[in-house]
């Protein structure tokens, strides 16, 4: 008939035995056919091997071992990083493993699982983990009842974190170096150059090359066993620096605050600095004015009021004997 399309018979058959088997061959219609039993995988990528986490709404005077329910030593909200796959009718569980021992399997919320925009194909869960370590966290994904693929993340801690800054003694200018005592090695010092944590002997990854001892190690133990949770330290002293070296426009402060942005949550600023200010003859009150510069701007840009913790550092013996410039800068530390 004009004007209008008829199948025939022999095109019925052409249809059926020959053209549908060559689509279903066709890539389009096989890449469906494998994405559907695509194997299912999980990778956790985030925290760092021991990376430690600052520890928040802890209650001292209930931190005790023998407080009923646990020492109320705190917790951390702590993200964890993971790619997967096979994502659609699949759950998501966790659990804790520390000492040998393992908490419940938990299922997460639909509010603690999040797309992390920055990085496409990643996914954030959001866990709540108490104060200690080393913890890990296994996942595992379910789909219809069965485990489909399971993880484990690398070891890290919740506990103490310092921004160390500053000078020769905040760095490694100590004749002897030491090594972290506590058996489990819970005292980590980050590398901000290729963003790792390692155990904290010395020397200490910090801003200048120095490659003697320091004080950090005993000081990382006495608060492990003070407080029995790891303690992280992150280091960006530089050796000979005065405080007009780390104006607030200048590249040192700049990598200090830059720092504390990368660990997003830490207890306080150890500032280990006055020798060269003795040398320059800073008078107390310029030199506390200018801590108080570096505080208020550093708050600015870490958006949170974070302490800093003064060292009455002055004495360079074999530099320098000064005792009136050094009591200047004392002072202006005891008043700050």
């Amino acid at each position: 008939m004009h004007g209008s399309f008829r199948i025939t018979r022999t095109c019925f058959l052409f249809i059926c035995f020959v053209l549908l088997p060559t689509l279903w061959r066709s890539p389009v219609v096989s890449l469906w056919a494998q994405s559907s039993k695509e194997t299912p995988t999980i990778d956790v990528v985030y925290p760092l091997k021991n990376q430690v986490f600052q520890r928040r709404f802890e209650v001292p005077q209930l931190s005790h071992s023998n407080h009923p329910g646990g020492a109320a030593k705190g917790f951390a909200q702590v993200p964890v990083h993971l790619k997967w796959t096979y994502k659609d009718r699949t759950s998501i569980e966790y659990r804790l493993q520390v000492d040998s021992k393992t908490t419940q399997w938990q299922s997460l919320s639909n509010e603690c699982i999040l797309a992390l925009a920055d990085s496409p194909g990643m996914t954030q869960l959001l866990i709540d983990v108490p104060a200690g370590g080393w913890y890990q966290v296994e996942l595992r994904l379910k789909a219809d009842g069965q485990i489909v693929a399971q993880a484990t993340s690398e070891p890290f801690g919740v506990g103490e974190v310092f921004l160390v800054a500053g000078q020769s003694y905040a760095t490694n200018c100590n004749d002897e170096r030491f090594q972290v005592g506590d058996p489990t090695g819970r005292v980590v010092a980050y590398d901000f150059r290729n963003r790792t944590w390692n155990i904290a002997h010395d020397p200490q990854p910090s801003g200048d090359s120095s490659d003697g001892g320091s004080i950090w190690p005993p000081f990382g133990d006495l608060m492990v066993q003070a407080y029995g949770v790891p303690v992280g330290l992150a280091n960006v002293a530089v050796g000979a620096t005065s405080t007009s070296q780390w104006k607030t426009d200048g590249e040192l402060f700049q990598r200090l605050v830059a720092v504390g942005l990368q660990l997003k949550d830490f207890r306080a600023v150890l500032w280990q600095q006055g020798e060269s200010d003795v040398i320059e003859k800073t008078p107390s009150a310029t030199y506390a004015e200018r801590l108080v510069q570096f505080r208020a701007q550093a708050d600015q840009t870490w958006g949170a009021p974070i302490p800093w913790y003064l060292a009455k550092s002055t004495l360079h013996p074999t530099v320098y004997n000064e005792p009136s410039w050094e009591v200047n800068i004392r002072n202006a530390i005891e008043t700050l």
